[in-house]
């Protein structure tokens, strides 16, 4: 199984349906400045009810539960299409869910998108129903009304088709499917949010005495904000495209050291002229398992007279059931299998199980990491 990283300093981690949910610290924050611009202008704390807290506390609640309810839809979703979901995560700006494999369809791409936004929908419809049921009361008026509220709003902003919002990752498939490119359909959403959260940060600055006389302050800062998140996060769809595309370019193969196989109790004489022309030694068992791999650190100790002498179990390490994967992987799948992983090496193997090829996880890190700020 791979070995996770360690958490980030605060970060709250749980599983849910299998999954591993992650709260970030900044989630708190950005929770508490929605929570503050609810409270009304120039209430002070005599001003502060009961009521109002509980309000809040509830809000702040409801938030929190709808984005992870809107985030285990879409993974729930992407499992059932036979993805391999990794983790979902809380953050400043709001949720994701990583997941990796390519869809096989461009409408599983449009199921896994629209699915948390529909969540929200159907979330909405029923804390409408079941309040339109009830006598008026605290519980009707800011409970399911506002959980209702929440999920609309919610609802309807990652609806809008543009990236990197649910409804930006819809209308890319559908573009993909009707131009024949993913990079020009990334582009073209990514297009439309900039525009978006551009015009409407603009809009919220030039007309800010006709939305504060209307909403209030408090409403010129969400239009100012929201445009100003639109703007931004396709900002970062623009350059999540760029990375992508570095991805599905990945592969392994310039960075691989040839390999021999090799028997645990065989000389190491009998290997020693491959291991200094740079190749890997793999061991195997009788049964043809691959159990372990020449060290080369262990092998350079030994001198040349006693290679006859030392049988390649001796100078070898073990290697972890995570270190071998298929040799025609490359892209997206190779890169995530090698960095989510903590082997030292890993051994491309062919149909057979036979290894191939060495990778050192240390190269591949320093490439992709070199790569990525290039």
């Amino acid at each position: 199984m791979p070995t996770r990283p360690p958490l980030k300093r605060g970060t709250v981690a749980f599983h849910c349906f299998g999954f591993l949910v992650k709260v970030e610290p900044t989630t708190w924050l950005v929770l508490a400045v929605i929570l503050l611009l609810m409270v009304p202008s120039g209430a002070g704390l005599s001003g502060v009810s009961a009521t109002l807290v509980f309000a809040v506390v509830i809000y702040g609640l409801g938030i929190l539960v709808s984005v992870l309810l809107h985030e285990l839809a879409h993974a729930v979703t992407a499992r059932a299409l036979g993805h391999r979901v990794t983790e979902i995560a809380l953050h400043f700006w709001g949720g994701h869910t990583q997941f990796h494999g390519e869809s096989r369809t461009w409408w599983h791409r449009i199921a896994i998108s629209l699915c948390g936004p529909l969540t929200n929908v159907a979330l909405a419809v029923v804390t409408y129903l079941v309040a339109a049921g009830l006598e008026p009361s605290i519980w009707r008026g800011l409970v399911l009304l506002g959980w209702c509220y929440i999920n609309a709003v919610m609802a309807a902003i990652n609806l809008l088709p543009v990236s990197p919002l649910d409804g930006g990752h819809a209308l890319t498939a559908v573009l993909e499917k009707v131009t024949g490119s993913e990079r020009l359909a990334n582009r073209i959403a990514a297009t439309l949010g900039l525009l978006l959260g551009a015009g409407l940060a603009v809009v919220g600055v030039i007309f800010q005495d006709a939305i504060s006389t209307r909403f209030g302050t408090t409403g010129v800062i969400w239009v100012v904000l929201g445009g100003a998140y639109l703007a931004f996060t396709a900002y970062q769809a623009f350059r999540h495209d760029a990375q992508l595309q570095r991805v599905r370019d990945f592969s392994w193969r310039p960075l691989a050291r040839p390999c021999v196989l090799g028997a645990p109790g065989a000389a190491l004489a009998e290997y020693a002229g491959d291991l200094l022309q740079g190749a890997r030694v793999v061991l195997a068992d009788d049964q043809g398992q691959l159990v372990g791999i020449v060290d080369d650190a262990a092998f350079r100790a030994v001198p040349a007279h006693a290679y006859g002498q030392v049988a390649l179990s001796a100078v070898s390490r073990q290697v972890g059931p995570a270190a071998a994967f298929p040799a025609a992987e490359d892209g997206t799948d190779a890169l995530a299998h090698i960095l989510e992983n903590t082997e030292r090496e890993y051994l491309a193997v062919d149909a057979a199980g036979l290894p191939v090829a060495v990778i050192d996880r240390a190269v591949v890190h320093a490439f992709w990491t070199q790569r990525t700020r290039g």
